[in-house]
């Protein structure tokens, strides 16, 4: 009875302890939601958008950094960003990060800066969806000799509409002008198509792994949990083109 006591005290101490943590973590979400409201209500000022008022700014108190993005089906929800950049010869996921940011404008020069400090290089060529386009990057890299493939925005309209996508514009400085020419040139344009089949598999790869939600909460957990599913991907991928992983691997010296 005595040994019966103290076992029975021990898990009513540890679900007091645990009650107390899952308090504690509610209230910091609770801050974090309330820090998080204020920000966006900023932001709405600063853009004095009729559509965005401050005042109906939210924020998910289960998950505070989580932002209500437009997904694939065309419907809204709470959701993250992921940004992955793929090595096109082998379909390798070579930088991957998680984002908040319903738009993938601006995000080309954050995935290369992070790719370069990860991996202390560039690529020279960087195959590039149209919503990345900003022209801050594309100056950015072409001053690194990256060159960047990716079509200019509107560019099929442009062409309906009789005007030519690809000539410069009054605003283009001279290294966006450099690339809008590029993208008008046979080359650019066949060595661009490679990006789809690699981008947009690694996306439907990892959707038919059983990956289409995050199971953690927070901006730093999903990207950890964006690292693990990109590491499971590359082994997959390894072991798909027979690739020898005791080659790949080298033990630390002793």
């Amino acid at each position: 009875a005595p040994a019966a006591a103290c076992a029975a005290g021990a898990v009513t101490t540890k679900r007091a302890a645990a009650q107390r943590r899952g308090a504690r973590e509610r209230q910091q979400r609770l801050q974090r939601a309330v820090a998080v409201v204020r920000q966006r209500q900023e932001h709405r000022r600063e853009l004095k958008r009729a559509s965005s008022p401050p005042e109906q700014a939210r924020a998910n108190e289960t998950d505070p950094d989580v932002a209500k993005m437009k997904l694939p089906d065309g419907g809204y929800r709470q959701a993250y960003n992921v940004e992955t950049m793929t090595d096109t010869a082998q379909g390798l996921i070579v930088c991957v990060a998680v984002t908040n940011q319903g738009s993938d404008n601006g995000q080309l020069g954050v995935m290369a800066r992070r790719l370069e400090q990860e991996q202390g290089t560039l690529p020279k060529t960087i195959p590039a969806d149209s919503g990345f386009v900003d022209q801050a990057d594309i100056e950015w890299l072409e001053a690194k000799n990256v060159q960047v493939l990716m079509p200019p925005k509107n560019a099929a309209k442009e062409k309906q509409q009789g005007k030519d996508p690809y000539a410069r514009k009054k605003r283009d400085s001279e290294p966006v002008a450099q690339w809008r020419g590029r993208m008008g040139q046979v080359e650019a344009q066949q060595a661009y198509r490679c990006r789809a089949p690699v981008a947009e598999g690694v996306h439907a790869q990892q959707a038919n792994r059983g990956w289409r939600r995050f199971r953690l909460r927070g901006l730093v957990k999903a990207g950890v949990e964006a690292l693990w599913q990109a590491l499971g991907h590359n082994l997959a991928r390894l072991l798909s083109l027979e690739v020898a992983l005791a080659r790949t691997v080298r033990a630390a010296p002793a």
